[in-house]
Protein backbone atom coordinates (compact mmCIF):
# COMPACT_ATOMS: atom_id res chain seq x y z
CA UNK A 1 0.00 0.00 0.00
CA UNK A 2 2.74 2.33 0.85
CA UNK A 3 4.65 2.13 -2.60
CA UNK A 4 1.55 2.16 -4.57
CA UNK A 5 0.83 5.87 -2.36
CA UNK A 6 4.32 6.75 -3.19
CA UNK A 7 3.86 5.86 -7.04
CA UNK A 8 0.62 7.52 -6.92
CA UNK A 9 2.35 10.82 -5.81
CA UNK A 10 5.00 10.50 -8.70
CA UNK A 11 2.11 10.55 -11.25
CA UNK A 12 0.43 13.14 -9.71
CA UNK A 13 3.97 15.40 -9.48
CA UNK A 14 4.49 14.25 -13.32
CA UNK A 15 1.28 15.77 -14.09
CA UNK A 16 1.24 18.76 -12.63
CA UNK A 17 4.70 19.83 -14.09
CA UNK A 18 4.47 21.76 -16.99
CA UNK A 19 5.30 20.34 -20.58
CA UNK A 20 8.40 21.22 -21.89
CA UNK A 21 8.26 24.44 -24.27
CA UNK A 22 8.25 24.02 -27.57
CA UNK A 23 10.08 26.44 -30.22
CA UNK A 24 8.44 26.76 -33.35
CA UNK A 25 11.58 27.77 -35.51
CA UNK A 26 14.87 26.82 -33.91
CA UNK A 27 16.84 28.28 -36.89
CA UNK A 28 14.87 31.55 -36.30
CA UNK A 29 16.43 31.87 -32.72
CA UNK A 30 19.81 31.00 -34.28
CA UNK A 31 19.98 33.60 -36.57
CA UNK A 32 18.29 36.36 -34.16
CA UNK A 33 21.35 35.18 -32.22
CA UNK A 34 23.84 35.83 -35.07
CA UNK A 35 22.47 39.35 -35.67
CA UNK A 36 22.79 40.30 -31.72
CA UNK A 37 26.13 39.31 -32.24
CA UNK A 38 26.88 40.95 -34.89
CA UNK A 39 25.35 44.06 -33.80
CA UNK A 40 26.82 44.36 -30.59
CA UNK A 41 29.87 41.84 -29.93
CA UNK A 42 32.65 44.36 -28.70
CA UNK A 43 35.37 43.61 -31.68
CA UNK A 44 33.28 43.55 -35.29
CA UNK A 45 35.18 41.49 -37.27
CA UNK A 46 35.41 38.67 -33.90
CA UNK A 47 31.74 39.25 -34.44
CA UNK A 48 31.20 38.63 -38.28
CA UNK A 49 33.29 35.68 -37.54
CA UNK A 50 31.20 34.20 -34.62
CA UNK A 51 28.11 35.19 -36.48
CA UNK A 52 28.77 32.90 -39.55
CA UNK A 53 29.77 30.12 -37.50
CA UNK A 54 26.30 29.71 -36.22
CA UNK A 55 24.55 30.17 -39.29
CA UNK A 56 26.59 27.14 -40.59
CA UNK A 57 25.73 25.39 -37.70
CA UNK A 58 22.16 26.20 -37.75
CA UNK A 59 22.87 25.46 -41.74
CA UNK A 60 23.71 22.14 -40.87
CA UNK A 61 20.45 21.28 -38.46
CA UNK A 62 22.90 21.01 -35.25
CA UNK A 63 20.00 23.77 -33.64
CA UNK A 64 17.01 22.00 -34.74
CA UNK A 65 15.94 21.34 -31.45
CA UNK A 66 12.49 22.16 -29.98
CA UNK A 67 12.95 22.07 -26.44
CA UNK A 68 13.82 25.76 -25.37
CA UNK A 69 15.95 25.22 -22.71
CA UNK A 70 18.11 22.53 -24.85
CA UNK A 71 18.58 24.59 -27.87
CA UNK A 72 19.77 27.10 -25.17
CA UNK A 73 22.59 24.35 -24.61
CA UNK A 74 23.42 23.90 -28.08
CA UNK A 75 23.49 27.36 -28.58
CA UNK A 76 25.69 28.32 -25.53
CA UNK A 77 27.96 25.54 -26.45
CA UNK A 78 28.41 27.05 -29.92
CA UNK A 79 29.44 30.63 -28.56
CA UNK A 80 31.18 29.95 -24.87
CA UNK A 81 34.72 29.29 -26.21
CA UNK A 82 34.57 32.37 -28.09
CA UNK A 83 34.39 34.62 -24.93
CA UNK A 84 33.49 33.72 -21.30
CA UNK A 85 30.54 35.37 -21.31
CA UNK A 86 28.66 34.28 -24.29
CA UNK A 87 25.93 31.86 -22.84
CA UNK A 88 21.73 31.80 -24.19
CA UNK A 89 19.39 31.46 -21.35
CA UNK A 90 15.91 30.19 -21.31
CA UNK A 91 14.27 33.04 -18.88
CA UNK A 92 10.16 31.67 -18.77
CA UNK A 93 7.50 34.37 -18.07
CA UNK A 94 7.13 35.42 -14.23
CA UNK A 95 4.10 37.10 -13.72
CA UNK A 96 3.98 36.43 -10.26
CA UNK A 97 8.07 37.45 -9.62
CA UNK A 98 8.83 40.56 -7.21
CA UNK A 99 9.56 43.52 -9.27
CA UNK A 100 13.71 44.40 -9.64
CA UNK A 101 14.52 46.70 -7.11
CA UNK A 102 15.31 50.21 -8.03
CA UNK A 103 19.09 51.56 -8.75
CA UNK A 104 20.80 48.55 -10.95
CA UNK A 105 22.15 45.28 -10.59
CA UNK A 106 22.17 44.16 -7.16
CA UNK A 107 20.40 46.58 -5.31
CA UNK A 108 18.52 44.29 -3.01
CA UNK A 109 18.49 45.20 0.94
CA UNK A 110 17.33 41.16 1.28
CA UNK A 111 20.85 39.61 0.04
CA UNK A 112 22.67 42.57 2.15
CA UNK A 113 23.70 43.70 -1.64
CA UNK A 114 26.17 41.43 -2.25
CA UNK A 115 28.10 41.45 0.93
CA UNK A 116 26.30 39.00 3.43
CA UNK A 117 29.33 38.80 6.19
CA UNK A 118 31.70 40.87 7.61
CA UNK A 119 33.73 39.17 10.75
CA UNK A 120 36.76 40.90 12.53
CA UNK A 121 38.84 37.90 13.91
CA UNK A 122 41.05 37.96 16.83
CA UNK A 123 44.39 39.82 16.13
CA UNK A 124 42.89 42.14 14.21
CA UNK A 125 42.19 40.29 10.71
CA UNK A 126 39.27 41.88 8.76
CA UNK A 127 36.96 39.76 6.46
CA UNK A 128 34.64 41.15 3.73
CA UNK A 129 32.45 38.52 2.21
CA UNK A 130 31.38 39.52 -1.11
CA UNK A 131 28.50 37.48 -3.32
CA UNK A 132 28.26 40.23 -6.45
CA UNK A 133 29.34 43.98 -6.72
CA UNK A 134 25.67 46.08 -6.61
CA UNK A 135 25.43 49.04 -8.91
CA UNK A 136 25.02 52.43 -7.98
CA UNK A 137 24.25 56.02 -9.01
CA UNK A 138 23.39 59.35 -7.55
CA UNK A 139 20.01 58.64 -7.24
CA UNK A 140 20.69 55.40 -5.61
CA UNK A 141 23.35 55.16 -2.85
CA UNK A 142 22.33 51.95 -0.97
CA UNK A 143 25.13 49.77 -2.21
CA UNK A 144 27.76 52.15 -1.93
CA UNK A 145 26.16 52.55 1.53
CA UNK A 146 26.35 48.83 2.01
CA UNK A 147 30.25 48.66 1.31
CA UNK A 148 30.90 52.01 3.81
CA UNK A 149 29.71 49.83 6.66
CA UNK A 150 31.28 46.69 5.89
CA UNK A 151 34.74 48.90 5.52
CA UNK A 152 34.06 50.84 8.74
CA UNK A 153 33.32 47.83 10.47
CA UNK A 154 37.16 46.71 9.59
CA UNK A 155 38.52 49.93 9.75
CA UNK A 156 41.00 49.05 12.16
CA UNK A 157 42.09 45.92 11.05
CA UNK A 158 45.78 45.00 11.08
CA UNK A 159 44.96 43.33 7.93
CA UNK A 160 42.69 42.77 5.61
CA UNK A 161 40.96 39.93 3.27
CA UNK A 162 38.59 40.13 0.32
CA UNK A 163 36.89 37.08 0.15
CA UNK A 164 35.66 36.94 -3.57
CA UNK A 165 35.20 32.90 -4.03
CA UNK A 166 31.67 33.41 -4.69
CA UNK A 167 31.09 36.61 -6.33
CA UNK A 168 30.16 35.94 -9.56
CA UNK A 169 30.34 39.34 -11.06
CA UNK A 170 28.54 42.71 -10.94
CA UNK A 171 29.06 46.57 -11.67
CA UNK A 172 32.46 48.61 -12.90
CA UNK A 173 31.22 51.29 -10.81
CA UNK A 174 31.65 49.61 -7.51
CA UNK A 175 34.89 47.70 -8.52
CA UNK A 176 36.50 51.38 -8.91
CA UNK A 177 35.48 52.17 -5.82
CA UNK A 178 36.68 49.11 -3.88
CA UNK A 179 39.97 49.31 -5.22
CA UNK A 180 39.97 52.97 -4.48
CA UNK A 181 40.68 52.28 -1.02
CA UNK A 182 43.71 50.99 -1.48
CA UNK A 183 45.14 53.39 -3.78
CA UNK A 184 46.27 57.70 -3.52
CA UNK A 185 43.83 59.73 -5.35
CA UNK A 186 44.86 59.40 -8.95
CA UNK A 187 46.37 56.56 -9.27
CA UNK A 188 46.73 55.21 -13.18
CA UNK A 189 45.60 51.42 -12.02
CA UNK A 190 42.32 51.50 -13.21
CA UNK A 191 40.65 48.99 -16.21
CA UNK A 192 39.69 50.99 -19.17
CA UNK A 193 36.82 49.33 -21.41
CA UNK A 194 36.76 49.68 -25.54
CA UNK A 195 33.77 49.45 -26.95
CA UNK A 196 32.07 49.80 -30.69
CA UNK A 197 30.49 53.10 -28.93
CA UNK A 198 33.70 54.10 -27.47
CA UNK A 199 35.67 53.65 -23.96
CA UNK A 200 34.92 53.70 -20.36
CA UNK A 201 37.07 53.27 -17.30
CA UNK A 202 37.04 52.05 -13.83
CA UNK A 203 37.99 54.95 -12.03
CA UNK A 204 36.46 56.01 -8.89
CA UNK A 205 33.19 57.40 -8.61
CA UNK A 206 33.41 58.79 -5.30
CA UNK A 207 36.16 59.34 -2.67
CA UNK A 208 36.32 56.44 -0.09
CA UNK A 209 33.86 57.26 2.87
CA UNK A 210 35.72 55.21 5.64
CA UNK A 211 39.30 56.43 4.28
CA UNK A 212 42.09 55.00 2.09
CA UNK A 213 43.96 51.61 3.20
CA UNK A 214 47.04 52.19 1.38
CA UNK A 215 49.51 50.03 3.98
CA UNK A 216 47.26 47.53 4.98
CA UNK A 217 48.10 44.23 3.68
CA UNK A 218 45.85 43.07 1.38
CA UNK A 219 44.44 39.62 0.73
CA UNK A 220 42.32 38.76 -2.03
CA UNK A 221 40.47 35.21 -2.11
CA UNK A 222 39.84 33.62 -5.17
CA UNK A 223 38.14 30.55 -7.22
CA UNK A 224 36.93 29.30 -10.46
CA UNK A 225 33.27 30.43 -9.38
CA UNK A 226 35.32 33.90 -9.07
CA UNK A 227 34.17 35.72 -12.04
CA UNK A 228 33.32 38.98 -14.18
CA UNK A 229 33.72 42.10 -12.02
CA UNK A 230 34.67 40.36 -8.94
CA UNK A 231 37.98 39.39 -11.40
CA UNK A 232 38.78 42.66 -12.27
CA UNK A 233 38.89 43.81 -8.31
CA UNK A 234 41.44 40.80 -8.32
CA UNK A 235 43.24 41.36 -11.27
CA UNK A 236 43.31 45.11 -10.97
CA UNK A 237 45.12 45.20 -7.22
CA UNK A 238 47.53 41.78 -8.40
CA UNK A 239 48.40 43.84 -11.62
CA UNK A 240 49.44 46.94 -9.29
CA UNK A 241 51.04 45.17 -6.48
CA UNK A 242 48.51 45.72 -4.21
CA UNK A 243 47.35 42.44 -3.03
CA UNK A 244 48.44 38.95 -2.68
CA UNK A 245 45.75 36.22 -4.34
CA UNK A 246 45.40 33.32 -2.56
CA UNK A 247 43.45 30.37 -3.96
CA UNK A 248 42.51 28.80 -6.99
CA UNK A 249 42.13 30.54 -10.79
CA UNK A 250 39.69 32.97 -11.74
CA UNK A 251 36.95 31.85 -13.82
CA UNK A 252 38.17 33.65 -16.72
CA UNK A 253 35.22 36.08 -18.32
CA UNK A 254 36.71 39.69 -18.48
CA UNK A 255 34.11 41.03 -20.93
CA UNK A 256 31.10 42.64 -19.80
CA UNK A 257 27.83 42.96 -21.23
CA UNK A 258 24.11 42.17 -21.32
CA UNK A 259 21.22 40.40 -21.88
CA UNK A 260 19.10 40.36 -25.14
CA UNK A 261 16.20 38.91 -26.23
CA UNK A 262 16.66 36.41 -29.26
CA UNK A 263 12.76 34.93 -29.44
CA UNK A 264 10.81 32.10 -27.62
CA UNK A 265 11.53 32.88 -24.20
CA UNK A 266 15.79 33.03 -24.78
CA UNK A 267 17.76 35.92 -24.56
CA UNK A 268 21.78 35.91 -25.34
CA UNK A 269 24.70 37.18 -23.28
CA UNK A 270 26.94 39.60 -25.46
CA UNK A 271 29.96 41.23 -24.23
CA UNK A 272 29.93 44.92 -25.54
CA UNK A 273 33.49 45.83 -24.46
CA UNK A 274 36.80 44.57 -22.89
CA UNK A 275 39.32 45.99 -20.48
CA UNK A 276 42.41 46.90 -20.67
CA UNK A 277 44.95 47.59 -17.59
CA UNK A 278 47.19 50.52 -17.67
CA UNK A 279 49.78 48.19 -15.82
CA UNK A 280 49.66 45.00 -17.59
CA UNK A 281 48.16 46.11 -21.34
CA UNK A 282 45.77 42.78 -21.58
CA UNK A 283 43.27 41.54 -19.00
CA UNK A 284 42.59 38.08 -17.88
CA UNK A 285 39.68 36.91 -20.05
CA UNK A 286 40.19 33.15 -20.68
CA UNK A 287 43.21 32.45 -18.22
CA UNK A 288 41.56 33.77 -15.30
CA UNK A 289 43.56 36.06 -12.46
CA UNK A 290 46.58 33.78 -11.08
CA UNK A 291 46.85 33.33 -7.73
CA UNK A 292 50.36 34.11 -6.37
CA UNK A 293 49.71 31.53 -3.63
CA UNK A 294 47.45 28.41 -5.26
CA UNK A 295 45.84 26.59 -2.80
CA UNK A 296 43.55 24.71 -4.83
CA UNK A 297 41.08 23.39 -1.60
CA UNK A 298 38.92 20.18 -1.31
CA UNK A 299 35.06 20.75 -1.39
CA UNK A 300 34.02 21.27 2.12
CA UNK A 301 32.11 18.00 3.48
CA UNK A 302 28.72 18.64 5.44
CA UNK A 303 30.87 18.72 8.80
CA UNK A 304 30.09 21.51 10.93
CA UNK A 305 32.69 23.71 10.16
CA UNK A 306 34.41 23.95 13.89
CA UNK A 307 34.90 20.43 13.17
CA UNK A 308 36.28 20.69 9.79
CA UNK A 309 39.97 20.76 9.91
CA UNK A 310 42.56 22.40 7.42
CA UNK A 311 44.06 19.99 4.89
CA UNK A 312 47.87 20.41 4.34
CA UNK A 313 50.75 19.45 4.32
CA UNK A 314 52.12 22.12 6.31
CA UNK A 315 53.50 21.98 10.05
CA UNK A 316 51.47 23.74 12.06
CA UNK A 317 53.13 27.64 12.34
CA UNK A 318 54.31 28.25 15.45
CA UNK A 319 53.92 31.73 16.92
CA UNK A 320 57.13 34.03 16.70
CA UNK A 321 58.49 34.85 20.03
CA UNK A 322 60.47 37.94 20.00
CA UNK A 323 63.91 37.72 22.33
CA UNK A 324 65.95 39.86 24.63
CA UNK A 325 68.94 39.00 26.37
CA UNK A 326 68.16 35.19 25.46
CA UNK A 327 64.69 35.28 27.14
CA UNK A 328 61.25 35.47 25.95
CA UNK A 329 59.79 39.51 25.45
CA UNK A 330 56.32 39.20 23.91
CA UNK A 331 55.82 42.68 24.34
CA UNK A 332 58.30 43.08 22.02
CA UNK A 333 55.90 42.23 19.22
CA UNK A 334 53.56 44.85 17.64
CA UNK A 335 50.14 44.90 19.20
CA UNK A 336 47.77 42.82 18.55
CA UNK A 337 50.08 40.64 16.79
CA UNK A 338 50.82 39.71 20.45
CA UNK A 339 52.64 36.16 21.81
CA UNK A 340 48.63 35.56 23.79
CA UNK A 341 46.93 36.34 20.23
CA UNK A 342 48.99 33.71 18.39
CA UNK A 343 49.16 30.82 21.59
CA UNK A 344 45.29 30.97 21.35
CA UNK A 345 44.30 31.72 17.75
CA UNK A 346 47.32 30.77 15.08
CA UNK A 347 44.75 30.38 11.88
CA UNK A 348 42.11 31.70 11.00
CA UNK A 349 39.48 29.50 9.11
CA UNK A 350 36.99 31.26 6.52
CA UNK A 351 33.93 30.01 6.48
CA UNK A 352 31.12 30.49 4.69
CA UNK A 353 27.20 29.48 4.38
CA UNK A 354 27.34 26.16 2.31
CA UNK A 355 29.33 23.39 2.53
CA UNK A 356 30.33 23.62 -1.11
CA UNK A 357 32.26 26.41 -0.56
CA UNK A 358 35.95 26.05 -0.17
CA UNK A 359 37.88 26.64 3.04
CA UNK A 360 41.06 28.71 3.01
CA UNK A 361 43.04 29.48 6.25
CA UNK A 362 45.08 32.59 7.20
CA UNK A 363 47.78 32.48 10.04
CA UNK A 364 49.10 36.14 10.60
CA UNK A 365 53.14 36.57 12.16
CA UNK A 366 55.47 38.86 12.68
CA UNK A 367 59.01 37.88 13.07
CA UNK A 368 60.18 41.09 14.35
CA UNK A 369 60.12 43.77 16.90
CA UNK A 370 57.70 46.52 15.45
CA UNK A 371 60.37 49.00 15.00
CA UNK A 372 61.94 46.66 11.92
CA UNK A 373 58.42 45.68 10.54
CA UNK A 374 57.57 46.95 7.35
CA UNK A 375 53.83 46.82 6.31
CA UNK A 376 54.68 45.14 2.96
CA UNK A 377 53.05 41.20 2.73
CA UNK A 378 54.78 38.47 1.35
CA UNK A 379 53.33 34.75 0.98
CA UNK A 380 55.54 32.37 2.46
CA UNK A 381 58.68 34.31 2.63
CA UNK A 382 59.46 35.17 6.13
CA UNK A 383 62.43 37.47 7.02
CA UNK A 384 63.71 38.87 10.16
CA UNK A 385 63.14 42.10 9.21
CA UNK A 386 59.64 41.61 7.12
CA UNK A 387 55.99 41.11 8.74
CA UNK A 388 55.18 37.47 6.87
CA UNK A 389 51.20 36.61 6.41
CA UNK A 390 51.31 33.38 5.53
CA UNK A 391 48.00 32.07 3.23
CA UNK A 392 49.66 28.67 3.50
CA UNK A 393 46.77 26.35 4.69
CA UNK A 394 48.52 24.97 9.00
CA UNK A 395 47.24 22.07 10.96
CA UNK A 396 47.15 23.97 13.90
CA UNK A 397 43.20 24.06 15.47
CA UNK A 398 41.95 27.67 14.01
CA UNK A 399 39.32 30.28 15.08
CA UNK A 400 36.26 29.73 13.10
CA UNK A 401 33.15 31.89 12.64
CA UNK A 402 29.85 31.41 10.67
CA UNK A 403 27.90 33.44 9.11
CA UNK A 404 24.10 34.01 11.00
Amino acid sequence: MKRLILASVALAALAAAPAAAQVAEPRAVAENVAAAIEENFFDEARAHTIAADVRAAAAAGRYDIPNEVDLAAALTATLHPHDGHFRVEYRPPQPNAPARPNGGFGNDARAAYGIPNVTMYPGGIGVVDFRLLADFDPDHFQAKYALDAAFTMVHGSQALILDLRDCAGGSPTMVGYIVGHFFPDGANVYNTFHSRRGDQDESPPEQPASGRRLDTPLFVLTSGRTGSACESVAYTLQAAGRATIVGEASAGGANPGGLLPVGDNLAVFVSFGTPVNPITGRNWEGAGVQPMSAHPSPRRSHAHPSRSKPHSAHPPTKPPVAKRNGRSNPSALNPPFTHATFATMPAITVHAASPSRTTASFSVATAAPHSCCSHSAKINSPSPAQRRCSASPSNAAPATASPP
